[in-house]
């Protein structure tokens, strides 16, 4: 093995026969049948040559390498040991785990192996995500990558939905037992469909550590686009399902969105209807009564991965979807509109700063962009595997759990101003003396609200550049009193992380929040979406951040 530079970052080569190889390329390696049965083929998707690095993949650039041998002795002792060197370490199918045998099929694998009930894969492909082009997307780049996985025992189901709500439906029936994961063909919407079928579940304690991948092809891409970043690699279809060949799991946090109806508006509420609804993220196990009483009476509206939204940010992702034949676009023209119509809202934004010795151990980490873990590639997440405990190395070093490694310098730096503007944001606001450790930004002049789990909000909006995938913690973004043309120029900063500094926005990582929205400037908007989705209307919301064990 050596290394060698490709797209800027420093990666390991692997001889396989007389071919040196990227292992992040090979997506699996299969036996050759009848006459051949002493061959190995190994199943390489390169990226693309690019001018300034690499580019992105497509599922027509496939470049295998056959491997002959003279014995099966030798061609197993090969398998093990290609599949060792270029596979992740603990991936989802167990392949080149030192002292065992793999867990889709035998080491010593017939040409055609049976298929396994632990084996199976199941695609769930939303043909309207996007520009509608779901099911291209996977003919063109999805099955000839997994189609590496076939050889190897596992067997790909996949499945077209219909209607609006149908993977939600599939997910909620699924049987656990007969799949090792499910895979999303589609946007952060179907995502979010599949998220929640799993939660509603009766066994939705057992169905939280269910594996899900996914593959973008919607119009925001957000959560395919952070996995993808925090290991250098290109956002593209080839590239997920080449992730999710190889079948490393990664964790993230997650947030419960509570509605509780009460007969009468909160005084410090404003709302559009006689009654006042509101939400509030479930806590850890264990955690006190919430002031809005017992968790179990309230009802969930949604659980999240992604985000919590409200006014400009809500307004422009909801108020947009008329344009979806635009695919990723509809955004920028929905933002033009919100800027030349600017909404100003009143609001009441409260949250509680992540502790003071989480927060110094972010910085240090974005500082040190060291991690434990290189061999993370992030393909499938497993949504509750999720321990708040940091990596300590003589009681000083720190690497969380699904820690960024950037790739790009540029986008190193923004983490860290953005680091030091969570730091600067934890003191905002003023104390609230009747909740000790929370703060309150109130106002007349709210342009928007955003709480982001990742540092992508789409493909090309690097909003929340300081966010984990487990940290504990919501990143909050509070845009307040700009004018037209500043809030043009900060949102033309959102590709390269560069708003965070700007002195109307207050960045903070908050382990929860609550936002008390009022009326707009105009009487319109006002929407709280959640991962995309719309919940609710001008309502009051709380939110915790993604806590470990499975906490929200």
């Amino acid at each position: 093995q050596r290394s060698w530079a490709r797209g800027g970052a420093r990666t390991m080569r692997v001889d396989v026969g007389r071919y040196s190889i990227d292992p992040r390329d090979v997506a699996g390696v299969t036996r050759g049948a009848g006459a051949r049965g002493l061959e190995l083929t190994v199943h390489i998707f390169p990226p693309k040559k690019g001018l300034f690095g690499g580019g992105k993949r497509s599922g027509d650039l496939r470049r295998p390498v056959t491997l002959s041998f003279n014995s099966e002795a030798e061609l197993f002792t090969a398998r093990r040991d290609i599949l060792r060197r270029c596979m992740p370490h603990g991936n989802l199918w167990g392949w080149g785990e030192t002292g065992r045998r793999d867990s889709v099929s035998a080491v010593a694998a017939d040409a055609a192996p049976e298929p396994s009930k632990a084996g199976r894969l199941l695609v769930l492909v939303n043909p309207a995500a996007g520009k509608g082009r779901g099911v291209a997307a996977y003919e063109r780049d999805v099955a000839p990558v997994l189609a590496a996985l076939s050889g190897c025992g596992v067997v790909v189901e996949m499945r077209v939905t219909a209607l609006r709500g149908e993977a939600m439906k599939i997910a909620g029936a699924l049987d656990l037992d007969a799949y090792r994961a499910v895979v999303c063909v589609g946007g952060d919407g179907t995502l979010a469909e599949v998220f929640n079928g799993l939660m509603t579940r009766p066994d939705a304690t057992r169905a939280q550590s269910f594996p899900v991948g996914v593959v973008p092809a919607g119009s925001g891409n957000a959560i395919a686009k952070s996995l993808a970043h925090r290991v250098a690699q290109p956002c593209d279809t080839a590239t997920a399902a080449l992730a999710i060949a190889r079948g490393h799991l990664v964790s993230l946090d997650r947030a419960e969105f509570r509605a509780e109806e009460v007969d009468a508006p909160d005084e410090t509420a404003k709302g559009d209807g006689p009654e006042t609804a509101k939400e509030t993220a479930k806590e850890s196990p264990g955690s006190p009564r919430t002031r809005h009483g017992p968790r179990d009476a309230q009802k969930i509206a949604m659980h999240a991965l992604l985000s919590l939204s409200w006014g400009f940010f809500s307004d422009v992702d909801i108020e947009s979807e008329r344009w979806r034949f635009l695919g990723g676009a509809r955004f920028t023209v929905g933002a033009i509109v919100r800027v030349l119509f600017m909404r100003r809202y009143d609001a009441r934004i409260r949250f509680r700063p992540l502790g003071a010795e989480d927060a110094a151990d972010a910085a240090f980490f974005l500082e040190d962009g060291s991690s434990d873990d290189d061999d993370d590639e992030g393909a499938f997440y497993n949504k509750f595997d999720i321990s708040r405990s940091r990596k300590r190395k003589g009681g000083s070093s720190y690497a969380p759990s699904g820690a960024h490694r950037m790739g790009n310098p540029h986008d190193s730096r923004a983490a860290k101003r953005a680091a030091k503007a969570a730091a600067r944001g934890a003191t905002a606001g003023t104390e609230m003396p009747d909740r000790p450790g929370w703060r309150e930004i109130a106002g007349d002049d709210v342009q928007g609200v955003w709480a982001l789990n990742l540092p992508w909000a789409a493909e090309d909006m690097f909003a929340a550049p300081a966010a984990q995938c487990s940290d504990g913690a919501f990143d909050l973004l509070v845009f307040k009193g700009h004018s037209r043309l500043s809030l043009l120029l900060n949102l033309l900063k959102l590709d390269a992380g560069r708003h965070v500094p700007h002195s109307r926005v207050t960045y903070v990582k908050a382990s929860e929040l609550e936002v008390v929205p009022g009326a707009s400037s105009t009487g319109q908007g006002g929407y709280i979406a959640v991962d995309g989705e719309l919940v609710a209307r001008a309502r009051e919301v709380n939110v915790g951040g993604g806590g470990g064990g499975g906490g929200g």
